[in-house]
């Protein structure tokens, strides 16, 4: 498991112009939902690369059966650059992302979050996931979608793609254990970017039933946190 210190995070924000300073969870923050009254989940969505700011269209519909099926919930799309680089701009998303949690958390301490995360985005989620600053308990569910950083035989492993290793697993960062059945991992058979072979179609063919199934996924983790309810998932029409 990769744990980023913060101590790393204070060097990486000195480089990239992030407000940080010094402390365990002293992370300088202002969550966009600084007034009013707090949700009682938020879903945190990356995109992938290049697309735009209103979201992915691996998960626009997840968003909304989800905050239709379950009260009370939030939508908050990432801000990070989906530029074709992925190494300041996924660890900036990453310190991004982390920060508006905390800070989300300090206003708003009863408030649950649910990750979502496509292609580039799947990176950033995993690497927020792995600083030790992130409040793990408050994680409620994470879906990713041609995850980059996905490893056959890992219990979270979903949709079928169960062989091959994504194109930026010899990284060495990964889903931390403690996580493994919050995640939904879900990898394409034959998505070259979550297998390493293959090709690119299937990495656009997330919408539809595998969008369907991590909808499921998430409402069914929503509903046992909330309520105590594990009702049987089920595909979301």
């Amino acid at each position: 498991m990769v744990l980023i210190s913060f101590n790393k995070m204070i060097l990486l924000s000195s480089l990239t112009g992030t407000n940080v300073r010094g402390g365990m969870g002293a992370i300088v923050s202002k969550p966009a939902a600084s007034s009013a009254r707090c949700p009682v989940y938020y879903m945190i969505g990356a995109r992938g690369t290049g697309e735009g700011p209103n979201g992915s269209i691996a998960y626009a519909s997840l968003y909304e059966k989800v905050l239709s099926t379950v009260p009370g919930g939030a939508k908050e799309e990432l801000e990070y650059s989906t530029a074709l680089e992925y190494s300041t701009t996924v660890s900036q998303g990453a310190q991004t992302e982390v920060k508006f949690i905390i800070g989300t958390i300090s206003k708003c301490p009863r408030t649950i979050f649910v990750l979502l995360g496509y292609s580039k985005g799947a990176m950033v989620q995993v690497q927020a996931l792995n600083y030790k600053e992130i409040p793990r308990g408050k994680i409620i569910a994470v879906v990713l979608f041609g995850n980059p950083y996905f490893r056959a035989g890992a219990p979270q492993n979903k949709c079928g793609g169960d062989t091959g290793m994504g194109n930026m697993s010899k990284s060495g960062v990964k889903m931390p254990d403690q996580l493994a059945d919050r995640v939904f991992d879900c990898c394409a058979p034959r998505d070259e970017v979550c297998q390493s072979f293959g090709s690119r179609q299937p990495h656009h063919s997330y919408v539809g039933k595998h969008e369907d199934d991590a909808t499921g996924f998430v409402i069914q983790k929503l509903r046992a946190k909330l309520y105590g309810a594990t009702p049987r998932q089920k595909r979301i029409s």
